[in-house]
């Protein structure tokens, strides 16, 4: 393999690793919820002590978040273009001439 294909390779074996890892913690949280360990604390690895609901709602928060941003993203862009195309147009210019 050439070495740009194995940083592709090696960069999407990553992006899977930490999303399944990322999903596999949302499920955990949805179990301590539903069994009803919802409100006990845990430490995150910076020290502070949080409930399962709380990082629940904050990881909730935060895929709404990304969706608006994604919508307001596509907004912007199709506004732009829309923009482009309207004041891109070439115009026909009158050439002066110069009078002697």
């Amino acid at each position: 393999m050439a070495k740009g294909k194995l940083n592709k390779f090696f960069s999407v074996i990553f992006g899977c690793s930490i999303t399944i890892g990322f999903l596999g913690f949302v499920l955990l949280l949805i179990h301590k919820v539903i069994t009803g360990h919802g409100l006990d604390y845990y430490k995150t690895g910076h020290g502070v002590e949080m409930n399962y609901i709380g990082v629940l709602i904050t990881v909730c928060i935060m895929f709404i978040v990304s969706i608006i941003g994604f919508v307001v993203k596509i907004f912007i862009k199709l506004r732009e273009n829309y923009l482009i195309s309207k004041y891109n147009k070439k115009t026909k210019r009158r050439k002066y001439r110069d009078r002697e």
